[in-house]
């Protein structure tokens, strides 16, 4: 069951990875524009950068992360992140 689990997250991170970057960078570039344009929206754009770079870091990296944490085995044993901590 663990193998399943594990080749499910793969796939599902290679599929989301292009529309999520093509996503992020695109509004990354243009709120650059905005940035360097208008000494007014500085802020409101830098604010906007940096929570979409972190968004995507999060969910690129920790959330199927945490996926593969959280889910049980399949063998039965308990979830591998107690498992860790005990």
């Amino acid at each position: 069951m663990r193998h399943r689990t594990d080749s499910a997250s793969t796939q599902g991170e290679a599929q989301r990875l292009r529309p999520t970057l093509t996503n992020s960078v695109t509004t990354i570039v243009g709120l650059v524009r905005l940035e360097v344009g208008s000494p007014m929206y500085w802020p409101l754009s830098v604010a906007i950068i940096f929570g979409r770079f972190s968004a995507t870091l999060i969910s690129l990296f920790v959330i199927p992360a945490l996926y593969l944490l959280l889910t049980p085995q399949g063998d039965g044993s308990r979830h591998r992140l107690i498992e860790a901590w005990s």
